[in-house]
């Protein structure tokens, strides 16, 4: 069985911004700072991730980092609200994804589970390609889905665009 965690593998979520104000705004990565991922023989997977071990990594603009726009208070008080407001994570601690088929396609590999978030389970499909030497697998989550609010500011006039991205790296195994 092979075990990855946050010394070995990496999982970032990129938030995007949307309203009046946007444009005064920062599109955001995220860096979960705590995970565990298990692959059963090429044919399950199994991971869970820490919802109050989300940190914010830096501001994007137009897809590329932006370090050093962010203050330390400015991210803590952010990493505030997505542990305590939108994740909730004293009472959904964990975050779960379950495998339910993996099969192999021309070197990548085609993934299907159950995902779980702030207590609700929902099916989802990804694929997950090589690159260099690692495996890296992008999936768009929907927060309403799970019931999940996004955040919102100045009377909506501001706020984290429904839909996030999440990339999770791993490395090869040659």
């Amino acid at each position: 069985m092979l075990r990855y965690d946050q010394s070995s593998a990496e999982c970032l979520i990129f938030t995007y911004k949307e309203g009046l104000l946007a444009p005064i705004a920062h599109d955001l990565k995220l860096r979960v700072g705590k995970f565990s991922l298990s692959v059963k023989d090429k044919a399950e997977i199994s991971a869970s991730f820490d919802s109050a071990s989300l940190e914010v990594v830096c501001a994007m603009e137009n897809g590329l980092d932006k370090p050093n726009s962010l203050s330390n208070r400015d991210c803590g008080q952010i990493q505030d609200n997505i542990i305590r407001d939108v994740l909730k994570s004293k009472r959904f601690p964990d975050i779960r994804f379950q495998s339910s088929t993996l099969s192999e396609d021309e070197g990548d590999y085609r993934i299907a589970g159950d995902i779980t978030i702030c207590g609700v389970t929902r099916p989802m499909q990804f694929i997950t390609r090589r690159q260099g030497n690692r495996y890296v697998a992008e999936v768009e989550l929907h927060q309403p889905d799970f019931r999940i609010k996004p955040f919102r500011a100045l009377m909506g006039t501001l706020k984290v665009a429904a839909n996030l991205r999440v990339q999770i790296s791993v490395p090869t195994q040659d």
